[in-house]
């Protein structure tokens, strides 16, 4: 299967699952684009060597938009889009009690995939 970014080998982990999931992306804008769910990678960001290259060719994905919009790096975000992902859009892992790691296989549109978009 192929993925919308040109992964690093290894790619995503044996331990990534094709799933259906129903989670939240905190994005910037309300109506959500295309561009609010690239990765790092995907958007031309360079890796910064203490960060491991897979997971920055994922799109991050959580549980509870209210916990991630805590952080100091989402202060400004204003918006989530609720996401129900169906299985074969790609494969994900969870990292934490409310991150996931998301690779989004080529064949598949994020956008189709925004139930809504709501204010945190």
């Amino acid at each position: 299967m192929s993925y919308v970014d040109s992964l690093p080998p290894m790619c995503p982990p044996s331990d990534a699952v094709d799933q259906a999931l129903t989670l939240y992306r905190l994005v910037p804008n309300n109506p959500a684009i295309p561009a609010n769910f690239a990765s790092y990678l995907g958007g031309g960001v360079e890796c910064p060597s203490h960060i491991d290259p897979c997971r920055w060719a994922s799109c991050s994905l959580v549980v509870d938009p209210a916990k991630q919009k805590r952080l100091p790096k989402f202060k400004n975000y204003k918006w989530a889009a609720h996401l129900s992902i169906p299985q074969g859009a790609g494969k994900a892992k969870k990292t934490s009690g409310n991150h996931y790691d998301f690779w989004c296989y080529s064949s598949f549109n994020m956008i189709s995939s925004v139930v809504e978009i709501v204010g945190i």
